[in-house]
């Protein structure tokens, strides 16, 4: 039975990016071996692992049941620091990067991993959106923005809205204006507005991605196709603090 995944999993695209490396380390360390034997284990669940740990900072023996074991997770762990698997899945990353800052950039390329970024860890918003768009995560917020909040607060000391995380995903959004060629506001990405858009999807990556936008725990208007939310930026007048919010603990995306 497959499990209900967590918002710290790798998403397809990223499993995509490191899975040669992760298949190409297993097959050395199998050719190594004196039994030939490859194993059972699910590298990318092991992977999985290591991002739940990573976020939340729990202890190695207190992972959830449905991942990989403790022991196994550690035990991959310390390989990959042993073998360098660590850090060439980093170099690859860092690779992204030097597509809008190299000698010779790729401003549309840099643009396509930005928005990809971003909507890798969007996802997912809802059981109905489980592979969301740039465009999807718009529509989710703007129609039922009211039940998401910032972890931090505004000047009336409740939550923040997302009225900015919002703003930001629509000019990310709307600034890639060479997804569709030939169209009649189409235009190449310049390489400012290629470095802009790393920088803004760096922003979002990190807020999206370490609890920094939660949703609400308690009950919500939930706003129409014909109102969209929000209609204003002004405070929901329904909305109230629970007298004991939980803390939110912030952690650190590996990926």
């Amino acid at each position: 039975m497959e499990r209900v995944p967590y918002s710290t999993d790798l998403s397809d695209g990223r499993w995509a990016l490191i899975e040669p490396l992760v298949t190409a380390w297993k097959q050395q360390r199998v050719s190594r071996s004196a039994t030939g034997d490859p194993g059972s284990c699910d590298l990318r669940e092991v992977v999985n692992a290591l991002l739940y740990q990573n976020r939340t900072g729990c202890q190695w023996r207190l992972l959830p049941h449905d991942l990989p074991t403790w022991s196994v997770v550690f035990y991959y762990f310390t390989l990959w620091q042993q073998d360098g698997l660590d850090q060439r899945i980093q170099e690859i990353l860092r690779c992204q990067v030097t597509k809008v800052y190299a000698l010779h950039p790729d401003p549309s390329g840099a643009y396509v991993d930005a928005v990809r970024a971003v909507e890798d860890v969007a996802n997912p918003l809802s059981a109905s959106s489980p592979r969301a768009t740039l465009g999807e995560v718009i529509r989710e917020f703007e129609h039922r923005g009211g039940n998401y909040s910032m972890v931090i607060l505004d000047n009336s000391a409740a939550p923040a809205t997302i009225v900015t995380v919002l703003s930001l995903v629509k000019l990310l959004w709307h600034g890639h204006r060479d997804r569709h060629p030939g169209g009649r506001t189409s235009a190449p990405i310049a390489q400012e507005a290629a470095q802009a858009a790393v920088h803004i999807a760096a922003l979002l990556v990190q807020l999206l991605s370490t609890s920094a936008v939660v949703k609400n725990p308690w009950p919500r208007r939930q706003a129409t196709p014909s109102t969209p939310w929000p209609a204003t930026a002004q405070q929901d007048p329904a909305r109230t603090v629970p007298p004991e919010e939980p803390a939110l603990r912030s952690g650190i995306a590996a990926l």
